[in-house]
Parts: structure tokens; C-alpha cells; sequence
């Protein structure tokens, strides 16, 4: 349901106006950019590994979905 209601934040394209978001229009909460959009839950991603030797061909990331920020910790 969080995530559906996240839709809301952005303008919708075809929608009743270009620039102004659902949540916007009817004058609710904006997000804070820096505490909720970093990554949305559901995203596709490329988590960092961090390999002890670094002048191999080894992949540096892997690909993975965001289930959300784990506790104690800051998505950057």
C-alpha cells in the first residue's frame, strides 16, 4: 500500500496538470527527498560488493531489488 500511495508524488503523465503532483493538488504532505525517494522499495539495483582483490575481472555490483533500508542504515 506505501508503495502504491508513493505514486501520488509525482506528476502524472496526461494528467490534469504537467507540474503539479497528486499530492501537490490536494495539498498533502510533500516527501522529503533525502529520507524517501533515495531508493523506492521494488526498484531494480546494483548493490556493491566489495572484493578483498581489486585488479581482477570479478564484477564489482550484483543485481538486485530493493526491499527497503535496513535498519541503522543510510541508502546513499
Amino acid at each position: 500500500m506505501s508503495e502504491t500511495a508513493k505514486l501520488n508524488w509525482f506528476p502524472v503523465k496526461g494528467g490534469i496538470s504537467e507540474h503539479c503532483s497528486p499530492n501537490m493538488i490536494l495539498q498533502l504532505p510533500q516527501p522529503d527527498c533525502n529520507r524517501d525517494i533515495k531508493v523506492l522499495q521494488g526498484s531494480y539495483v546494483q548493490a556493491h560488493q566489495d572484493h578483498t582483490i581489486k585488479n581482477d575481472n570479478k564484477a564489482r555490483t550484483i543485481d538486485a531489488l530493493c526491499l527497503g533500508p535496513m535498519k541503522g542504515s543510510s541508502i546513499t
